[in-house]
């Protein structure tokens, strides 16, 4: 009876305990999850296929996705956070956070819509959300699966009204779709950072809808997602027909608009025609009844603008109907009418318009011949495979071969069993000693092997990186990209941050640092513990990342950053006379540059190196063809094939390579592929924004060029680096439970190669 009260007694406190804390957390008010969405709304891949058919949100394995939450509750929630859990490509479990700086629930407006980011590293991933407000318990969703499509497919997507006539190219092709279209068709379904628009290939806006246009346009935070985006190498098409003047006198659109706009001109008809090719016909109404309206475009002076295609005038005269020029890394085509209204959508020949301005706005879309796996990437050649292995080939630390591991296990096997019972039950007669012989086997053996591969790998933490930057000294924006490895010779969870260095002149961010595990998308599969770490978006941090023992873990980073005008890396002073550059380029860059080249359409002129302030002349003398420049700088051959692959085989790990030479080719990967005999497709998935051998095309004008470069590879300490300033990126790793110390010393090793390149203007003389 006594323990019977006392149970009671105690169980009246655990329910009192349960109702203070409810009452206490009774002042946040209640939320809940809704609905999850991954990826982008479909949309009508030809004009036979109806969305309804094609029901599933579209995404890249590898890259950053949108998210779409709805959410309901009451009352008005502040400073909440928003994480979004996948995997990795390791298998990892990472949340994706995101803050939220207010979330209110009216009557009227029960349920809010919040757009949040993930990042899956595997075909058949899983996500889930969890919002945690202010002092109260998590709430969190249940788990998706969501299935992505394979890195080395092609994504577009419209944006503003449906385009059911889009053709892609190689639409026709047989065998498996190579790529898809997805439709945001609600300005409150567009991102709001860049991250959401990173899987797409090429994104074509359409003005009609002008209070669309004007929704977009007045969200600013929708707004700059989007500009971002093509600054750091994206690919937009914009459609601007009877819809002009909303463009033309928005300051914020100025910089990425090549072109100014004086109104529209109403025709019954026209003649398409680009530079070479034969003509598309009868652009415009049989019937005359419904005139196309073209917008009236101008390049503008200052911008090296390449006219795709012209529309030629029934009855004489012509006007500019697809041009292109570059913003940022990216590149911007406008389309001088609404391909969405009639009578673009009843002109028979659209098909073809789209396919080849799709061609000529984004990748050329090459099919490869190789077999297709059914596990993607682990059977591919992928250029990311090379650069994660030349990242993680580490000269210092042996790799013990598995011949060397299967003997040493078959002596384990044979001591533990046959000879430990052949000893006790022969030579000592005591059976029973099994009890403290097995034990002190393995503990012996197992010292052995820890003693063993701390004398091999050391207690050095070693570091591989890669650094790249893109400057446009025209727009006065830096991108940067950072890959690097870090192996560990203790257990541990760190911080990691990759900051600009200022010395370069990366002094004023424009958005926080995306920061991201690198590696292949791979098959599915289990660990027994999951792990898991953070990725702080606000503030640009890998937070407490897990890396077990003697191991390597390698990262990619992506960084954005503005110029100061006065302070710019490179000073050029460059003109164009016939076909030729002429002039001189000077370096304010605080390191001695190697390889410097200067390509201009389709020559290469070899500068040799260049010191800080020192200039050096472009001259005749020093043009090569490109092809020529690719002999001499070769990059990674594809893989052979021997016709014995199946697609459940996985292909082996191909040999280290030089990393300059993998970022070589993904730099002008498509002119690389073109000058190889033995490439059978493009193989730069995962990296399509580094591509920039469109600029290099024979038809264009001419006003810009590229001047590439390298730094001495630097080997030292991580420490040392920082003082010397000699790389544009700054490595911060931290212990998670020592945020306050660094988690690097000054043995620790450091392997840093630095690429730069600048995109430059050129005066034409005339």
């Amino acid at each position: 009876m006594k323990f019977a009260i006392i149970y009671l007694l105690l169980l009246a406190g655990m329910v009192g305990g349960i109702g203070c804390r409810g009452s206490s957390s009774a002042d946040t008010p209640p939320i809940r999850i809704v609905s999850l969405q991954v990826g982008i709304p479909p949309g009508p891949r030809q004009g036979d296929e109806q969305t309804s058919r094609r029901i599933d949100p579209l995404f890249k394995v590898g890259h950053w996705v949108p998210v779409t939450i709805t959410v309901a509750g009451e009352g008005r929630i502040d400073g909440a956070t928003l994480a979004v859990q996948t995997t990795d490509c390791d298998d990892v479990l990472n949340d994706a956070v995101f803050s939220i700086p207010s979330l209110e629930f009216t009557p009227s407006e029960p349920q809010r819509t919040l757009i949040a980011y993930c990042r899956p590293g595997k075909n058949d991933a899983s996500v889930s959300v969890s919002i945690r407000p202010p002092a109260a318990a998590p709430i969190r969703s249940a788990e998706e699966q969501v299935s992505g499509l394979d890195p080395r497919n092609y994504l577009y997507c419209t944006i503003g009204p449906r385009l059911p006539n889009l053709r892609l190219p190689n639409h026709d092709t047989d065998g498996i779709r190579n790529a898809e279209v997805g439709a945001w068709d609600q300005v409150l379904g567009l991102p709001t950072r860049w991250l959401g628009y990173d899987a797409v290939d090429v994104a074509v806006f359409c003005t009609s809808d002008a209070e669309f246009t004007a929704g977009w346009l007045n969200d600013s935070a929708r707004r700059e997602a989007l500009l971002e985006w093509v600054r750091r190498g994206g690919r937009l098409v914009l459609c601007v027909g009877r819809n002009p003047d909303l463009l033309q006198n928005r300051e914020d659109l100025r910089p990425i608009l090549p072109v100014d706009f004086s109104g529209t001109q109403s025709i019954p008809m026209a003649n398409v025609q680009w530079p070479g090719s034969a003509v598309l016909d009868e652009l415009g109404d049989p019937s005359r009844q419904t005139p196309l309206t073209l917008a009236i475009v101008k390049p503008k002076a200052d911008r090296n603008v390449r006219r795709l295609a012209t529309a030629r005038i029934e009855g004489g005269g012509e006007m500019p109907l697809v041009l292109q020029a570059a913003y940022g890394s990216g590149r911007v085509t406008i389309i001088a009418t609404d391909p969405d209204q009639p009578p673009f959508t009843r002109w028979k020949r659209q098909g073809e318009f789209w396919e080849r301005v799709l061609r000529d706005a984004g990748p050329k879309f090459a099919v490869g011949t190789q077999a297709q796996s059914l596990v993607a990437t682990e059977s591919s050649d992928n250029l990311e495979r090379h650069l994660q292995n030349s990242l993680e080939s580490f000269d210092s630390i042996p790799v013990i071969s598995f011949s060397w591991i299967a003997l040493l296990l078959l002596v384990y096997i044979a001591v533990i069993g046959p000879l430990d019972y052949f000893l006790l039950k022969k030579v000592f007669k005591r059976l029973e000693w099994t009890w403290v012989t097995f034990p002190f086997v393995v503990v012996t053996v197992s010292l052995g092997a820890y003693l063993a591969a701390r004398t091999l790998k050391g207690d050095v933490q070693r570091v591989q990186k890669v650094d790249l930057v893109d400057y446009d000294l025209t727009g006065r924006t830096a991108v940067g990209h950072t890959w690097f490895s870090l192996f560990t010779p203790r257990i541990g969870n760190f911080d990691v941050e990759i900051l600009p260095s200022t010395a370069w002149g990366l002094k004023d961010s424009i958005s926080p640092t995306e920061l991201a595990a690198l590696g292949e998308a791979r098959a599915g599969r289990q660990t027994l513990f999951r792990r898991s770490y953070q990725f702080d978006a606000d503030q640009g941090i890998l937070k407490d990342v897990p890396i077990p023992v003697w191991s390597v873990k390698s990262f990619q980073a992506r960084w954005h950053c503005r110029l100061d005008p006065a302070e710019l890396p490179l000073l050029t002073n460059l003109r164009l006379v016939g076909d030729e550059v002429t002039g001189s380029v000077t370096s304010r860059l605080p390191v001695r540059l190697q390889r410097v080249t200067l390509l201009h359409r389709n020559s290469v002129y070899q500068l040799g190196s260049l010191d800080a302030w020192q200039t050096v002349q472009v001259t005749p003398a020093a043009r090569i063809s490109f092809r020529d420049w690719f002999s001499a700088n070769p990059g990674i051959p594809p893989r052979p094939t021997d016709g014995s692959f199946t697609p459940w085989s996985q292909a082996p790990m191909p040999p280290p390579a030089p990393a300059g030479r993998v970022v070589r080719q993904l730099l002008f990967h498509e002119l690389w592929e073109a000058g190889s005999t033995l490439a059978s497709t493009p193989r730069n998935a995962g990296f399509r924004d580094l591509d920039q051998s469109w600029r290099l095309s024979l038809d264009d004008p001419g006003a810009s060029a590229i001047v590439y470069a390298q730094v001495d590879v630097f080997r030292g300490s991580p420490l040392e680096m920082d003082e010397s300033s000699n790389s544009p990126s700054r490595l911060r790793l931290q212990a998670a439970s020592r945020p306050e110390e660094t988690a690097t010393s000054n043995k620790d090793s450091l392997l840093q190669e630095t690429h730069v390149r600048f995109f430059v203007p050129i005066k034409i003389n005339p």
